[in-house]
């Protein structure tokens, strides 16, 4: 909508009577700020840095300078100790040196981080950012999708990797016929998620059944995997009953 952004800028910053009595209208009696995200696609260390040093007089999170974890272990020391902020708040990933390198905070640079966000006690809001265009060519055509309706769910992954492979996916036995690795199968994806299958005619029944009937599996384990398992999947009522 024209003009929504300078509206949008306005209410954002303003931290007088106009914010003040949208909360008492609605009986908010205090309220933690966050401060601006765009923080950490400043790709310049030091200009990170020097925005970091001016936080919010008001309660609020911290922002930080991710680009430099010692730095930012020293501004969420200051912003906790000194001014009173009640922890900090930081986008999915920062950008460092260039627009298209980014870092994730699992990297092990971030250790000294952690423990620093530990021994002090306070909460770290990890905010959604819509990943970088040239990493989601995948998107292409929907670019609805790189935002909050999807593509903020895959940056922070609020589901472990294995559930998003067990309830969507399912594996095969097709070019793997080890008894070893189709149990290492059922143990990670589950029994209910595993399919016989040959890569005919490149592999030959023969061998994909001869080894499929004698594997050391149990025999409720053998009829899923077998045929209830793709009778279900593929709604073959016939081969179920």
């Amino acid at each position: 909508m024209p003009g929504q952004w300078n509206v949008l800028e306005r209410w954002l910053i303003d931290l007088g009577e106009e914010r003040l009595g949208e909360m008492d209208r609605h009986g908010i009696a205090f309220a933690i700020r966050s401060t601006h995200l765009a923080l950490q696609s400043v790709c310049d260390r030091v200009l990170a840095i020097d925005v970091a040093r001016h936080p919010d007089r008001f309660a609020g999170f911290a922002a930080l300078p991710m680009q430099d974890p010692e730095a930012a272990c020293a501004e969420l020391t200051r912003a906790v100790k000194t001014l009173g902020f009640k922890g900090a708040m930081v986008s999915g990933f920062s950008q460092v040196g260039d627009p298209d390198t980014i870092i994730y905070y699992d990297d092990p640079i971030y250790r000294p981080f952690w423990k620093t966000v530990a021994d002090l006690g306070v909460p770290f809001y990890l905010h959604p950012r819509d990943p970088l265009a040239n990493r989601t060519t995948f998107y292409d055509g929907h670019p609805w999708l790189r935002g909050a309706s999807w593509a903020f769910g895959v940056e922070t992954a609020e589901r472990r990797f294995a559930e998003h492979l067990r309830s969507n996916f399912y594996v095969t036995t097709s070019g793997n016929f080890h008894t070893s690795t189709l149990e290492c199968a059922i143990a990670e994806m589950g029994v209910d998620r595993v399919l016989f299958s040959v890569d005919y005619p490149f592999e030959e029944c023969v061998d994909a059944a001869g080894w499929f009937d004698t594997s050391e599996i149990s025999e409720s384990d053998r009829l899923k995997i077998g045929r209830t398992n793709a009778a279900q999947l593929f709604q073959l009522l016939s081969v179920a009953t």
